[in-house]
């Protein structure tokens, strides 16, 4: 190996192109741990090839469902079994019944406690299978509430959270909640209350990737 030592490579005079590496080439290293490669203003960076490594991803994020129906009494918060995934980048979605240790950090049932500081974008859906026509027009109540827990699990329950009163089957809501990376976590609970005090069925037995009327909960980091 040969080492050439200088303080700046450039064109010959009367060319404007400059090629580093050639048919021999296979791997070019640029710097060294510790060094810093600057990029100067008004500089044209054009790619026509593959990058990898740059910018940041939207993650952890995952993707969980139930797998069978759950039932919702009358006047009561219930907590939204999600024990099911599509997907789970990070592993810091917990489908179990009880808590569960995650990157270190002590997560709640079927909750998500994200082991990166950051804003998390939050989508879910509850399907109620059971309303009759009739009580929608009544204007009975399902609501989905999206919990989030602010310090250690089972303390500390934050109670403004995001919930809909809409007299429909399908209940959609979304989020942004800010959690700090060391045991902020949230959790999904529906409620419902109607006329004849009667118990609800959420829909669940579904895939919501390819199935329809399903009860899901996904969720991602965003850049910021």
């Amino acid at each position: 190996m040969i080492k050439v030592q200088v303080d700046t490579i450039d064109t010959r005079s009367g060319t404007s192109n400059m090629q580093i590496g050639s048919t021999n080439t296979s791997t070019i290293n640029i710097g060294v741990s510790g060094d810093t490669i600057n990029i100067p203003s008004g500089v044209t960076i054009a790619n026509a090839g593959t990058a990898t490594g740059f910018g940041e991803t939207n993650t952890p994020s995952f993707y969980s469902y139930i797998d069978s129906n759950l039932s919702v009494s009358h006047n009561t918060q219930t907590l939204i079994p999600f024990n099911q995934e599509v997907y789970d980048i990070g592993g810091c979605f917990n489908t179990s019944s009880s808590n569960a240790t995650l990157n270190g950090l002590t997560c709640p049932p079927h909750g998500f406690c994200p082991n990166e500081a950051g804003y998390y974008y939050f989508n879910a859906q509850t399907h109620y299978s059971n309303l009759t026509t009739s009580q929608m027009i009544a204007g009975e109540q399902e609501v989905i509430q999206m919990y989030t827990w602010f310090s250690s699990v089972g303390t500390g329950e934050e109670i403004t959270y995001k919930y809909h009163f809409l007299p429909q089957y399908t209940e959609n809501t979304n989020m942004i909640f800010y959690f700090n990376g060391t045991g902020n976590c949230m959790q999904i609970k529906s409620y419902q209350a109607n006329n004849t005090s009667t118990t609800k069925t959420v829909r669940g037995g579904g895939n919501p990737m390819t199935e329809a009327y399903t009860t899901y909960l996904h969720g991602f980091k965003l850049i910021t």
